[in-house]
């Protein structure tokens, strides 16, 4: 399990509790209050005070499931067809993206920092408070930070009957030990769409960040997945809150029957950049496409020791054939 929360110090502990109360604050103002039972498509775990990697186990606990650490088979969507809908044909899908997306575990990563000002700032300030108190979302703030790489790990929660409830991906810096992502994976059916979506959840302290993603195939033919929904119970972007009754003696907040929920169905390519498509496969070539041109990544056989630098912004591609 996780280390402990790393010591901030006074300075850097006060401004990550003010960060953390202003975060709070907005989704007061800004979100909603709904009854857990009402919005089953939302429900997902939620993290305790201290993050890591704690919460595969603590929701593993909460809901009787089991936990396969380090799994060599299996991927973030057991299978591909649940995403099948009228809208989406999954036999158009190149089967080397379907392949990633079932076989994750196959798969390594390699891991690079690139942040602008104004916005690096404003990044280093979550990362060094925040991100450092709960270790969760360590975004690298300098090259040297990935020197090492990253450490990349398929967790599987599973229910009495064998069947994977969750797919949990766990990143974290080799140098640091420092975690870069504790996600849960699963598809959903959020009610405005109406169709099957992907579901990332990101424990966060008595809440979570939930990103929903409608799959689609652009007009080349490429696999994208968007947030670009209309409305509460759309596909976007969800923070939500859950007001603790108590905390149990792992540190996970209990649930309450009441949620809050702030929401942005604002157009993002945060999934599809830095989630799951910024990947190297170990024995093939795929092409990505950026925003303004496409561009062709080529990818390492399965014997070398290092690849090159992704593309810095892109979607997953039609795979070439080399």
């Amino acid at each position: 399990m996780g280390d402990g929360a790393e010591k901030l110090g006074i300075v850097r502990g006060f401004v990550a509790s003010i960060g953390a109360s202003f975060i709070y604050l907005l989704i007061r103002i800004f979100g909603r209050e709904v009854a857990e039972d009402t919005v089953p498509w939302l429900s997902g775990p939620i993290g305790g005070d201290y993050i890591g990697d704690r919460p595969y186990e603590e929701c593993a606990t909460r809901e009787s499931l089991t936990v396969e650490r380090h799994a060599a088979e299996g991927g973030l969507v057991p299978s591909f067809d649940a995403l099948a809908s009228d809208a989406f044909d999954v036999s158009r899908v190149h089967p080397r993206v379907r392949h990633f997306y079932e076989h994750t575990a196959r798969y390594r990563m390699d891991v690079w920092a690139e942040s602008w000002f104004p916005a690096s700032l404003g990044l280093w300030l979550l990362v060094t408070t925040i991100s450092r108190k709960v270790n969760q979302l360590n975004f690298p703030l300098r090259v040297l930070e990935t020197a090492k790489g990253m450490d990349s790990e398929i967790v599987l929660l599973r229910d009495g009957a064998g069947a994977v409830r969750y797919s949990g991906w766990y990143r974290k810096l080799v140098d640091t030990g420092r975690v870069i992502y504790t996600g849960f994976y699963l598809t959903t059916h959020p009610p405005h769409r109406g169709r099957a979506a992907v579901k990332v959840v990101f424990p966060m302290p008595h809440g979570n960040a939930t990103v929903i993603l409608a799959p689609r195939l652009n007009s080349a033919g490429e696999f994208e997945l968007s947030s670009d929904g209309q409305a509460f119970g759309d596909v976007g972007f969800y923070r939500i809150d859950v007001p603790a009754k108590g905390s149990s003696a792992s540190g996970a907040s209990a649930r309450s029957k009441s949620t809050s929920v702030s929401t942005s169905t604002t157009p993002t390519s945060y999934a599809a950049t830095i989630e799951s498509f910024s990947w190297a496969c170990k024995s093939c070539t795929c092409t990505t496409a950026s925003s303004s041109k496409p561009r062709e990544q080529r990818l390492p056989e399965e014997r070398t020791a290092k690849s090159p630098r992704p593309p810095r912004r892109g979607r997953w591609g039609s795979p070439t054939t080399t």
